[in-house]
């Protein structure tokens, strides 16, 4: 109801997924001149989250010609000309490529039984008139299964047979009148042509009619019921963002200053919006927090002192309803939160790539003060605002700021909701996860340990969120890199792989990222043919179904390289090296951490081929890039100038060798005069 009132404005200039947790509701300044609104009621939906940042990227004149964004791709849903993640579109190529997408949904929707092998499309009377039994005539070799299958679309895109295939089966089903059916099929086939042009207006006038054909709507009892009347205002009562100030913290921090600033603004013309704005002033949320303007502006609505006072105390009390029980105020997004199949966002690498970490920093910890003020010490707040200020932390490289934030969150969890609480679980995955990138291997392990005990107990085994708890176990075995470990490493990898091809199919992202880590994982027990023969799978599926330059793809040539090297043929690896760094490089820019990382294995591949030269070049590039990106106590920075010490002390370069170690390892102090053989570096 709240999406079809944002109006065809913003419909026209969305390109993104819209959810009812991402619309705030504002009183609309058209209705003031129609009698038959009043300011009070007359209110519309508007977007406060997804598709936010997109509008940061704008050009100054604001037009969409110039401004143009990559698309993430999900296959088999992406459209024809969206085949590579490097490729980038104008707002109106997205939005045609977003229509593409969304009527290969509604075709496997409606026949994902034939899709999936387990039902035959034919009419409920399969004779014709002349006797003949009508069947599909697209040559499908649809095998019997009793899982659905994808792969029948990826066929069928590539023939360039989708239309032909929605309009037979359509002519089979008889469940749809006449009307539907032909409003349906002019919308799949508009939809799923190759050609963009032909995907304008397909959903416009999809909609326009369907609207003209259905007049009413069938309740779960079968009585007539009213349709949702898009005219119907929304009124301010209707949007409370008390009722879930979680959800407003979990967002970009750039957006609750915006959604400050639209409800004073609308209580400064209306008096209507006072216990919104009072609310916005009591916690900080996108304004400093000032007790006395939130206080002036209730006693100006005519609130009575007592009802002031009241409304403070219930915004200060601990909120201990269990997140994981539903409620009225239940949400799809939250739905799949509990279900594992979404995790929290983390803005800060957005905030990374648009140098904004210092702005975000400096922002998150007002709020978080204001907050330490405004809520008690247990707040579903407390613990939303520090992960937040965490993940910033750990993209400016503040590993123990946000090791101590990490364990102040975990503790809130476990005290208020539990240790068996969703998120006291993944609180506990994200301080294994610093311990890992921090090295602190053994750490990790028992942190992951401890947790994967935890989901064994309380969450079923093909939980996504518990795959993901023991593939962070097998890749903190996988650190260790002892026998034992190991052997526990591939057990584990092993059993989730198995879990994600049967949740997810073997092309998922997740299961070829876990197939990959099994790959490693025999990599590193020596067991090289197995291993290359995993990765040879891995890279035949993600260039097919993800693309030549997607990040699974890249990651696993990477890996293969790498095994290259272990093996000695040393000529492959530096070539897949090669293709990795240019294209990881052309995608991500050579600032990312990832192509550092990639020049710094190209690097040692040189150095081990005798072009010493080429390689110390390289290797310097790297160690330059990664102090100024990341800094000089990242462990990837420290990683390469060991490995440029050692290559110097090959060479007899020792006080060169020295002067890094010193640079990298301040306090230590380093006497090379003792080195006399190789085994000693």
């Amino acid at each position: 109801h709240q999406l079809a009132l944002c109006g065809p404005e913003l419909h026209s200039s969305f390109g993104g997924p819209l959810l009812t947790d991402c619309v705030c509701s504002f009183e609309d300044p058209a209705c003031r001149d129609d009698s038959t609104y009043t300011d009070e009621d007359a209110y519309r939906a508007k977007v406060a989250d997804f598709g936010f940042a997109a509008r940061f990227q704008r050009s100054p004149d604001g037009s969409d010609d110039v401004y143009r964004l990559r698309l993430p791709i999900s296959v088999p849903w992406n459209a024809p000309e969206q085949d590579r993640l490097a490729r980038e579109f104008v707002l109106q190529e997205a939005k045609d490529i977003d229509v593409y997408s969304l009527g290969l949904v509604c075709l496997w929707l409606l026949f994902e039984p034939f899709f999936s092998g387990e039902q035959p499309a034919q009419d409920e009377d399969p004779m014709t008139d002349s006797g003949v039994k009508q069947e599909i005539t697209v040559d499908l070799d649809l095998s019997a299964t009793s899982r659905p299958t994808l792969d029948a679309l990826v066929d069928l895109k590539i023939s360039n047979e989708l239309q032909m295939c929605a309009c037979e089966l359509l002519s089979k089903e008889r469940s749809l009148s006449p009307r539907i059916t032909s409003c349906i099929q002019a919308f799949l086939v508009s939809s799923l042509s190759r050609a963009p042009l032909d995907r304008q207006g397909s959903l416009e006038r999809f909609l326009e009619h369907l609207e003209t054909h259905i007049e009413y709507s069938l309740s779960d009892d079968g009585q007539r019921g009213p349709n949702i009347d898009s005219n119907t205002p929304i009124k301010a009562s209707d949007y409370k963002i008390e009722e879930d100030p979680a959800q407003l913290y979990r967002c970009d921090f750039r957006i609750r200053p915006h959604i400050a600033e639209c409800l004073i603004q609308q209580h400064n013309r209306t008096g209507s919006l006072a216990s919104q704005v009072a609310i916005c002033y009591y916690v900080g949320l996108g304004v400093p927090r000032d007790i006395n303007s939130a206080r002036g502006i209730l006693v100006e609505a005519g609130f009575e002192m007592a009802q002031v006072q009241g409304a403070e105390a219930a915004l200060s009390q601990t909120i201990s309803r269990d997140p994981q029980e539903p409620s009225e105020q239940w949400t799809v997004v939250k739905s799949l939160d509990k279900s594992g199949y979404v995790s929290w966002a983390n803005y800060a690498k957005t905030y990374f790539a648009q140098d904004l970490l210092t702005v975000a920093e400096q922002q998150l910890l007002r709020e978080k003060a204001d907050l330490d003020v405004a809520c008690s010490s247990n707040h579903v707040l407390m613990v939303t605002i520090r992960r937040n200020l965490s993940d910033v932390y750990r993209a400016q490289n503040k590993w123990a700021d946000s090791e101590n934030l990490d364990l102040e969150v975990v503790d809130i969890y476990k005290k208020v909701w539990g240790e068996r609480n969703a998120g006291t679980l993944e609180s506990i995955a994200h301080l294994g996860a610093g311990y890992i990138h921090r090295s602190l291997y053994k750490e990790a392990v028992k942190t992951f340990e401890s947790l994967s005990e935890i989901v064994s107990r309380v969450m079923p085994d093909d939980h996504a969120s518990r795959m993901s708890y023991i593939t962070s176990l097998a890749l903190a075995y996988q650190k260790v890199g002892g026998r034992l470990e190991l052997e526990e490493a591939e057990k584990l990898d092993r059993e989730v792989l198995e879990m994600r091809t049967a949740s997810f199919g073997p092309a998922h992202l997740l299961t070829l990222t876990n197939k990959e880590s099994l790959a490693t994982t025999m990599h590193l027990q020596g067991r090289y043919a197995e291993a290359e023969e995993t990765l040879t799978e891995v890279l035949g599926t993600a260039v097919k179904y993800h693309g030549a330059d997607s990040e699974i793809t890249i990651t696993a040539m990477n890996n293969m390289a790498a095994l290259y090297s272990e093996m000695g043929r040393m000529e492959e690896a530096e070539e897949l090296e090669t293709d990795v760094y240019g294209t990881a490089k052309a995608m991500w820019g050579e600032e990312d951490p990832r192509v550092i990382g990639f020049l710094a294995n190209l690097a040692e591949t040189c150095w081990d081929l005798g072009r010493s030269d080429e390689a110390e070049e390289r290797q310097l590039r790297a160690l330059t890039l990664s102090m100024e990106v990341l800094g000089e106590d990242d462990s990837l920075t420290k990683t390469i100038k060991m490995n440029l010490a050692s290559n110097y002390l090959k060479q007899g370069r020792r006080d060169e060798a020295a002067s890094l170690l010193r640079e990298g390892f301040e306090g230590l102090d380093f006497s090379l005069s003792g080195i006399v053989d190789q085994e000693s570096q």
